[in-house]
């Protein structure tokens, strides 16, 4: 291990070649005065040459020694001859030590600007893109010069009044999926796509417009002296067609879109901070309608936004504080109208807004990735209800719990199922799982090993809302599925539609074939129980029957 630096070596030789210096001028001098004087001054020589060791400049250093031995010569001299000036070669030397000692300072100087410069360049400009980062935009943007933003207030700069006239647009640019483009590529070429798009936006530009990075896939663009909405409307259209452009990543080409927020200045607002807030709304309202366009702010946008996102703080405290509950709904055998089972329905009892449906929560608890958790709520309130009836020592009914395709396609998902099923203490062939098409062109070889490992634990499988995504009759055939639900909206056609009708028919028959009991869900009408009932349909479930209810309220 290296105990001494290479800077620590340098200073211990100075000090050394300064004590030297010390011992030869004052080795044969008899006058104890001079020695201290001499002493004195090269000990504060030594000090000062150890700073100029540790900024490492040589020509600095040098200086200071010619002048400390031209200084320490003179003395000597001064007090055995009585010299009052110095000769020629001293001054020479005197002078070559200065010229060192000014280029050496100036070393300094230059040393310290190329490192504030570099400072600086790191702290406002993106070392990917080379373009201003959000640091930078009060330097670089004309809004910020029209307007300055202090204590929260918004005031006009006096200094650059003239800008408070004119008007501005505020472009926020994401590149759409860009997260794919690292996860498959790396991040070495999700760089590399960023500096092209940044090359791409610069010449797409007016002179004086301002591009700037601002963090992951995100861009902004101002816009100046803007007074025609023509002018943006052209702007965005160049640059959505632009980056459509192939771009050339590791060899081959790779094809991206974006998505364009815009707000404008002053009528969205007259600070930067907000507009930029208003231009993100749309940006995010663009990304949830499909991506790969551009859309302007207005006030409708901002009230679709505030409420969405409150529903999202309300979601994920609604977990927390336990606010959904479940209904339940009996299904029951066409032919003698027994209860079969009930199947769980999650509620949101949301304490401002009362009552909420799935319809109105469950898209939403999907995209935030929340539905996971509501599923096992559900799951453990349903295991709950079957540990209640065996307290209680009455004969437990099956209840079937929906579970989303995100939680499903999870690889713990079993583990889970066990874990509460083993923490409450019931069967598991009480508890029944209600899936959906749309889970089996996911990972088929996963769905179907779920499935089998399901069946092994005696725990029932119902495929929901049949003939309503992606039907196929392989699933029917491949998938160990115990029950089919038939989707409403072909029970809807009874009696109204002849093809609904006939679709139901042979959707009873190929289940009968194969082993598969069937269930019509939605029924609302005598005349569509009938009409299951002729065509040998086993179970069914529907307003007819009852609606969900709490537990309390059905009467079992």
């Amino acid at each position: 291990m290296q105990i001494i630096s290479l800077k620590n070596k340098k200073i211990i030789y100075f000090v050394l070649f300064e004590l030297l210096l010390l011992i030869i001028f004052n080795v044969f001098n008899s006058n104890i005065n001079l020695v201290k004087y001499n002493f004195r001054f090269l000990l504060f020589i030594i000090g000062f040459n150890i700073l100029i060791i540790t900024r490492i400049n040589r020509k600095l250093l040098f200086g200071f020694i010619v002048i400390e031995i031209c200084l320490s010569y003179y003395l000597i001299q001064l007090y055995y001859e009585n010299l009052k000036y110095y000769s020629n070669p001293m001054y020479v030397c005197l002078i070559i030590a200065l010229i060192f000692v000014i280029f050496g300072l100036q070393d300094i100087i230059n040393e310290k600007l190329k490192l504030v410069k570099l400072i600086k360049k790191m702290t406002f400009y993106d070392n990917v893109t080379n373009l201003p980062n959000k640091n930078l935009i009060s330097k670089s943007c004309p809004i910020k010069k029209a307007i300055k933003c202090q204590d929260k207030k918004c005031i006009f700069n006096e200094y650059d009044y003239r800008y408070s006239h004119n008007k501005y647009a505020v472009l926020l640019i994401d590149i759409d999926d860009f997260k794919l483009i690292n996860d498959s590529l790396g991040y070495e070429n999700g760089n590399i796509l960023l500096k092209q798009v940044a090359n791409r936006l610069k010449n797409l530009l007016r002179q004086n417009d301002k591009v700037v990075y601002l963090s992951e896939d995100l861009f902004l663009i101002i816009m100046h002296d803007i007074y025609n909405k023509n002018v943006v409307d052209k702007v965005t259209h160049k640059i959505l067609t632009s980056i459509r452009q192939p771009f050339l990543l590791s060899n081959r080409q790779i094809y991206i879109t974006t998505s364009i927020g815009i707000a404008m200045y002053p009528k969205h607002g007259n600070c930067l901070n907000h507009i930029i807030n208003k231009a993100d709304i749309a940006l995010n309202t663009v990304k949830n309608e499909g991506k790969n366009k551009h859309l302007i702010f207005n006030d409708d946008l901002e009230s679709l936004f505030n409420n969405r996102y409150e529903k999202i703080f309300d979601l994920k405290s609604a977990i927390k504080n336990e606010e959904f509950i479940v209904h339940y709904q009996p299904k029951a055998y066409v032919k003698t109208n027994e209860i079969f089972g009930l199947e769980a329905l999650v509620r949101w009892n949301h304490p401002k807004l009362g009552l909420i449906y799935p319809n109105d929560f469950i898209p939403l608890s999907e995209e935030i990735g929340i539905i996971q958790e509501i599923d096992l709520l559900v799951l453990r309130i349903a295991c709950k209800q079957i540990k209640q009836w065996l307290e209680d020592g009455k004969n437990p009914l099956n209840i079937t719990v929906n579970v989303s395709p995100l939680f499903f396609m999870e690889v713990d998902f079993i583990e889970k199922i066990d874990h509460i099923i083993s923490e409450i203490g019931i069967n598991p062939s009480y508890i029944g799982i209600e899936i959906t098409e749309t889970i089996f062109i996911k990972d088929i070889e996963a769905t179907k090993r779920k499935i089998e490992e399901l069946k092994k634990r005696k725990i029932k499988v119902y495929l929901d809302d049949f003939g309503k995504g992606y039907s196929s009759l392989s699933y029917l055939k491949n998938f160990p599925i115990d029950f089919l639900k038939i989707d409403k909206n072909f029970i809807d056609g009874i009696k109204i539609n002849h093809i609904d009708e006939g679709i139901i028919t042979c959707i009873i028959n190929i289940c009968s074939l194969l082993g598969i009991k069937v269930i019509s869900e939605g029924i609302e009408t005598e005349q569509q129980l009938e009409f299951v009932r002729e065509n040998g349909c086993n179970i069914y479930q529907g307003y007819l029957l009852s609606k969900p209810k709490t537990i309390e309220k059905l009467k079992l």
